[in-house]
């Protein structure tokens, strides 16, 4: 064969192996391109199914906590009250009430112990709003869940509830599980409401805190 001749294969050979290429590029961009979207539309279908229910839940996690802040605080910003067998509270009220401050002791809670109480305030009443998820069981959602476990955080003008609830939901041929929940509600005034009664106790004395409202302090 001769030198021109030659030249004329690797032409041809660098034209078609080009040209192949080309097409394999042009395949994986098609098949990414489909890949992509179908992740997008998968991602879309997701989102449908869970979306109204994570906004219900939140809702209600934020509802629940709101109420657990009125309710704890005509227990002195208790859920359940301490036991009683140290003294820490009243037994013969109307509505009982935690000692602030006791045989010279002061036993007003830290915000942390606040901020906890209304978390189990939460994973116990949760279950009021939620309603079974009734109102999405009706509309062919398939609903299991879990017990809630909440943590709260209390700081100047909010207080923050991380729950954690393991949710499954399916309908028709799609399935898709929630587990952690993060609600934040306004609490600048029970903040405020705390300080003011840590700083009362703070200031008095045992001959002082005689003359006391008790249960002034849980209004």
């Amino acid at each position: 064969m001769s030198k021109r001749g030659q030249i004329t294969v690797f032409i041809i050979v660098g034209i078609v192996l080009l040209g192949m290429l080309i097409i394999f590029s042009y395949t994986s961009s098609l098949l990414g391109l489909k890949q992509s979207g179908i992740e997008q539309q998968k991602m879309r279908g997701e989102s449908e199914l869970s979306a109204p229910i994570e906004a219900y839940i939140t809702s209600c996690i934020s509802s629940t906590a709101k109420e657990g802040i009125l309710e704890n605080s005509r227990q002195s910003g208790y859920f359940i009250l301490p036991d009683n067998a140290d003294n820490k509270s009243t037994t013969d009220l109307y509505e009982n009430v935690a000692y602030y401050y006791n045989n010279n002791e002061i036993l007003i809670p830290s915000l942390e112990t606040f901020a906890g109480e209304i978390a189990s305030y939460v994973d116990t009443m949760l279950y009021l709003c939620l309603d079974d998820f009734n109102n999405f069981k009706n509309q062919g959602y398939d609903i299991s869940f879990d017990e809630p476990s909440s943590k709260g955080m209390l700081s100047q003008d909010k207080l923050t509830i991380i729950t954690t609830h393991q949710i499954k939901i399916k309908k028709e041929n799609k399935e898709i599980k929630l587990s952690e929940f993060v609600v934040s509600i306004p609490a600048e005034e029970y903040y405020q409401d705390i300080m003011i009664a840590k700083k009362i106790v703070e200031t008095m004395n045992e001959e002082d805190i005689k003359g006391v409202c008790i249960t002034c302090f849980s209004s």
